[in-house]
């Protein structure tokens, strides 16, 4: 059953609930409730099936806060009794183990059902070691590199699709080596971004103004003696693992539970990439003292430092793209001017976003580059954004406190938001880049749902609205209040099913990404999908569907047949009977 707090904080917590209970002198909490029944069972290693001593704790799954942990002896034994008929989250790690779940997968698990008739008292806690990868990273020279940004990205089932997503990131010490570690089984990339030593304190240069309005902290070029380009004026390019640039063409690094991995690099410097970005200079706009103190930050000043005469800055921002279209959050080349712009130092050659927030319009625009020696962009027509807005009309009352609309970029994942204004109207301030997005409604009531959508200047299929380059889009929907609840059961040879992946399938799948719910069926065979939007839908349960890309209609196609159909209405709670498949 997926638990619905949040998982890392539910597993430091168990982390620091066990480390307290093996205190001297410090008493074990009482038992979440006293009863008849038991939870009873081995720890050990999931490849050897060696016993292992552990760290093991249970918290009722309405108290997920209400653990109560014990250490097992070397024999990875342990016993919890006293228990009243309901059902618990058992969770157990030691050192080289990461906290996990009873058959965890991903953040699912499956609950220890404790009743009459029910099995509890021999139970097999196959606990996953972590695995890792290390690695050095160095310069030219051999020499270590201190302080690089060091990313893993691992290729996951991404809303029921397989993607490659950022997921840590570290920085490496003052021998170089940086280490990522209680990693999971799957398929990661490593890339690594730096900048030369040698460069650090040459002002902090990272542009400069061509249009006579300097930039603060930056400085002038910095010519060799021949009157060329310095040598300093280099920076290293993003690299992946196996030494290569693009991501595309990056090495995966496939992990079993309890492997160790070296993933080195050795960084070379390359000469440093000059954009010239021109920009409009914005007018100048009177304002009073009390209205420039207001402004603070993020302001230039025409004839020294006069606050009733300002103008707004230009925000010029370059950063790198990886993995279908993933930004990739570094703050390279990030500046900002009241006139014409270059990037000068501390670009390394590469693809990326350039990102440009024009004076007086709250709409960035941006465009996709690649840049391999200096460039003039003052002539370039970039694509303009699309402008959204749109309003909600409720089946009853507004919602009390806040309501937000929201798109989610289906590619890349980027996702944009704004709140509904009190006339029932919202705009989305920032420009949205074409693409194939999701429309989705949040309340902080938690029980908001969109019944219908219509758009205007947009194609919409399902939930999936499609939107073109400078297009004016306007979004009418229909809200309503009321999500529903599934129970159920899985079933194989007329027994309950443990472990089994419970997916909750809407009627158009290809279009309906927000729809789906999952959930893993606990020692008892149950699940439960809570947040129901109303509609149509089919519950199947898949027997190891951990690697499906289970959001994929060709792939559901082989499930679907055997599954359960539900029709589901406001505040409705339905209890069902799945088959295993």
């Amino acid at each position: 059953m997926m638990r619905r707090v949040c998982v890392g904080l539910a597993l430091i917590a168990l982390a620091c609930s066990c480390a307290v209970s093996q205190e001297p002198g410090r008493e074990r909490p009482p038992a979440p409730s006293l009863g008849a029944y038991s939870i009873a069972g081995q720890v050990v290693d999931s490849i050897t099936g060696k016993p292992l001593e552990a760290m093991v704790a249970i918290a009722p799954t309405t108290q997920p806060d209400h653990r109560t942990p014990m250490k097992t002896g070397p024999d990875g034994k342990f016993a919890f009794s006293g228990l009243r008929a309901q059902k618990f989250s058992l969770l157990a790690n030691r050192r080289g183990y990461p906290v996990q779940g009873f058959e965890q997968h991903e953040n699912y698990w499956s609950a220890i059902a404790v009743g009459d008739g029910l099995d509890s008292t021999h139970l097999v806690f196959r606990l996953r070691s972590g695995a890792a990868i290390r690695g050095t990273v160095v310069d030219e020279a051999n020499e270590p590199v201190i302080g690089a940004l060091v990313r893993l990205f691992a290729t996951q089932f991404v809303t029921g699709h397989r993607a490659t997503r950022s997921v840590e990131q570290t920085q490496t010490d003052d021998l170089g080596e940086y280490v990522f570690s209680k990693l999971s089984e799957g398929s990661y990339y490593v890339a690594v971004s730096a900048q030369p030593w040698y460069t650090r304190n040459l002002s902090g240069q990272l542009m400069k103004s061509v249009g006579g309005v300097g930039i603060a902290g930056s400085a002038p070029e910095t010519p060799g003696e021949d009157g060329k380009r310095s040598k300093l004026d280099v920076a290293y390019p993003l690299t992946f693992y196996d030494a290569v640039r693009d991501s595309a063409q990056a090495s995966a690094i496939d992990l079993s539970f309890g492997d160790r991995f070296e993933a080195n690099f050795q960084l070379v410097a390359e000469p440093a990439v000059h954009v010239t970005v021109g920009a409009p200079a914005p007018p100048v706009k009177e304002i009073s003292p009390a209205e420039g103190a207001a402004l603070g930050a993020g302001v230039a000043l025409e004839g020294g430092f006069n606050p009733s005469r300002m103008r707004r800055l230009t925000m010029i921002r370059l950063a790198n793209v990886a993995f279908d279209g993933m930004v990739l959050e570094d703050n390279r080349g990030v500046g900002n001017s009241a006139g014409d712009t270059a990037v000068s130092a501390g670009v390394a050659p590469g693809h990326y976003v350039l990102e440009i927030s024009l004076p007086n319009d709250s709409r960035p625009v941006f465009e996709e580059i690649d840049l391999t020696g200096d460039i003039d962009l003052r002539g370039i027509t970039i694509p303009p954004t699309a402008a959204v807005t749109g309003s909600i009309k409720f089946d009853g009352d507004v919602p009390k406190g806040f309501v937000v609309v929201s798109l989610r970029n289906l590619n890349s994942q980027r996702g944009y938001g704004t709140r509904l204004g009190p006339d029932g109207g919202f705009k989305f301030e920032e420009g949205i880049l074409p693409g194939r997005y999701e429309v989705a409604v949040g309340a902080s009531t938690g029980d908001t749902y969109i019944r219908k959508c219509q758009a205007t200047g947009a194609k919409l299929a399902g939930r999936t609205l499609i939107i073109g380059e400078g297009a004016t889009v306007a979004l009418a929907i229909a809200a309503g209040e009321g999500l529903a609840k599934i129970d159920g059961v899985v079933e194989s040879e007329g027994r309950g099913f443990a472990g089994a992946m419970i997916v909750l399938v809407p009627q158009d799948p290809a279009n309906s990404e927000l729809l789906f719910r999952r959930d893993q069926s606990d020692s008892d065979g149950t699940f439960i999908l809570p947040n129901v939007v109303p509609g149509k839908y089919t519950v199947i349960a898949v027997r190891n569907g951990w690697r499906l890309s289970w959001a994929d209609p060709k792939v559901l196609a082989t499930y679907l047949p055997s599954g359960t159909r539900v029709e589901v209405t406001p505040r409705q709670a339905i209890s069902i009977k799945v088959a295993l498949k």
